[in-house]
C-alpha cells in the first residue's frame, strides 16, 4: 500500500529536526506492508469512527524517537492524518481536529 501524508501530517513532519524526520519516514515505510496487522498498530475511536494509531519508537523506553502516527485506510492507500509526540497522541481533542 502507498502511504500518503495529509497537509497537516506533512506540517507535523516539518516541525521535527532532520534526524528525527528521517527516522519517522523510515518507520512510516513499515505501514506499506501490513498497516493494520503490525503489532505497533492499534484501533482508536475518533468522531464515531475507527482509525489507527501507529507507535514509532527508537531505543526502547525513553528512547529518542517516541512518536505516533494517526492513520486510516482509504482504498489502497494508508492516509496519515497526524504525527504527534507520544503524549499528544493520546489527547483526543488534538486527534479530533484532524478529522
Amino acid at each position: 500500500m502507498d502511504v500518503e501524508l495529509t497537509t497537516d501530517a506533512r506540517e507535523d513532519m516539518n516541525d521535527f529536526n532532520d534526524e528525527v524526520r528521517e527516522k519517522l519516514k523510515t518507520a512510516l515505510c513499515d505501514l506499506e506492508e501490513d498497516p493494520t496487522g503490525d503489532e505497533r498498530t492499534e484501533v482508536i475511536e475518533v468522531r464515531d469512527r475507527s482509525v489507527f494509531r501507529f507507535r514509532m519508537r527508537e531505543g526502547g523506553r525513553g528512547g529518542k524517537i517516541v512518536h505516533r502516527a494517526i492513520f486510516d485506510i482509504r482504498g489502497s492507500k494508508v492516509v496519515v492524518y497526524a504525527i504527534f509526540d507520544r503524549d499528544r497522541s493520546y489527547r483526543k481533542a488534538d486527534i479530533r481536529r484532524r478529522f
